[in-house]
């Protein structure tokens, strides 16, 4: 799996952006934090029960509007430049807003930056979204060929790289030889309000919040993992049958006057083409809406 550890070393202030850093965040203190995992089979068999229940009803997901604006953007990067969920969870996010306008930067997280380059997508109201990445200057051929020695990784290199990481190591190594290197890495210090975490809390997007139980007002975890499995299954490639083979993670966290929240990091190993894949979903445990999606993916090795 792609060395995330000493990825994140290089972007040190990706502690603070994207869901993907406050599940991690999560998980590296999982010895204070109790996890409560829900068995596969019945997360499987939930979901299916929630289409079928709900197709009558016009049951759709709903999304906040960060959410939606992070989708739509993924999806020009879909169009445009042929990423999909495997590949653009190579890449963490950044959303700001201005008015009813959103821009999304996305910057590599598990490779080199230099051949992955940035894209950005700018979402205005009534326009169609405007895209751009690092290299559009450069000739389609230069990485069309799917080459990992080519100057310039798209689709064909990122998908190669996460099948065969020890191949995309090397060549990354032949173009950059420090790249590896200890010394080439700035070193990691978390931010002060992530220092000072207490057991059981967690960072969201600048507010810290607790880990409770829900209340009989609350969503149940049930129900909140159907709503976490069909966003998944609607922004990637995946399937209800993979859900079968997902590992659950989930936790309920209480906000200070707002609602609370279920997190849930679903993860996956498809065998077929080697991919692991590691889902953050955030649902606001009192409505159902859908806060935040992403993916970490990584490659054999």
């Amino acid at each position: 799996m792609v060395d995330f550890d000493k990825a994140f070393r290089k972007t040190p202030d990706s502690f603070t952006k994207g869901i993907s850093t406050h599940l991690r965040e999560l998980q590296r203190k999982a010895d204070v934090i109790v996890k409560k995992k829900l068995s596969v089979g019945l997360v499987f068999a939930i979901v299916i029960i929630l289409i079928a229940v709900t197709a009558l009803a016009a049951y759709t997901l709903h999304r906040s509007a960060r959410a939606d604006a992070l989708l739509r953007a993924r999806q020009a990067l879909s169009a445009e430049y042929g990423l999909t969920s495997e590949t653009m969870g190579l890449f963490g996010f950044e959303l700001a807003q201005s008015g009813d306008a959103w821009t999304a930067t996305f910057t590599p997280t598990g490779f080199h930056q230099q051949p992955l380059g940035e894209y950005l997508v700018t979402l205005s109201p009534g326009k169609q979204p405007e895209t751009a990445w690092t290299y559009d200057d450069v000739d389609p051929e230069v990485w069309q060929s799917g080459s990992l020695d080519s100057p310039v990784w798209g689709q064909p290199q990122l998908l190669k790289a996460l099948r065969d990481k020890n191949a995309a190591m090397d060549a990354l190594s032949r173009m950059d030889p420090a790249w590896l290197s200890q010394e080439s890495f700035a070193p990691m210090h978390a931010p002060p309000d992530i220092q000072s975490l207490q057991e059981g809390e967690l960072l969201w997007f600048g507010q810290i919040i607790q880990e409770a139980e829900p209340g009989p007002e609350d969503m149940s975890r049930e129900e909140a993992t159907a709503i976490a499995m069909a966003a998944i299954v609607e922004e990637s490639s995946l399937t209800m049958a993979d859900m079968d083979a997902a590992e659950v993670l989930m936790d309920f966290y209480e906000r200070e006057n707002e609602t609370p929240l279920w997190m849930f990091s679903v993860q996956f190993y498809l065998q077929g083409d080697g991919i692991s894949q590691d889902w953050g979903v955030v649902v606001d445990a009192r409505t159902g809406e859908v806060l935040l999606v992403n993916a970490l993916t990584g490659g054999n090795g």
